[in-house]
């Protein structure tokens, strides 16, 4: 598996290419938001919901992390996109083995 840093570099050219811009506001908001939402994160095809607030998590890392449906779509730091993407990862691999031991209990009938 490529490491984040290698996928944000390609994806955004070291950084040169973002869709939205930085803002240290929402750095700090979206990390009280994992630290507190961590263990209850509710992750779908394209956003994850981290209590009331919507992040998008698709096309990574142009608009990534940013508030979605927010009046003002801003991007996080990289570290913070780290994390969120860490987190992110964690419960996309616990809810794919769920999916394979489900999908593996049903197998046994055969």
């Amino acid at each position: 598996m490529k490491s984040f840093y290698w996928r944000w570099a390609t994806s955004t050219l070291f950084g040169a290419l973002y869709l939205k811009k930085y803002c240290p506001e929402w750095d700090a908001a979206l990390n009280r938001l994992i630290d507190k939402h961590w263990e209850s994160i509710d992750v779908g095809p394209h956003t994850a919901a981290l209590g009331d607030a919507q992040v998008w998590i698709s096309n990574a890392f142009y608009s990534y992390g940013t508030q979605y449906g927010g009046a003002a779509e801003f991007r996080p730091s990289v570290r913070t996109m780290r994390r969120l993407d860490s987190l992110i990862r964690y419960i996309q691999d616990k809810q794919e083995q769920e999916k394979r031991q489900e999908h593996l209990k049903q197998m046994e009938g055969f």
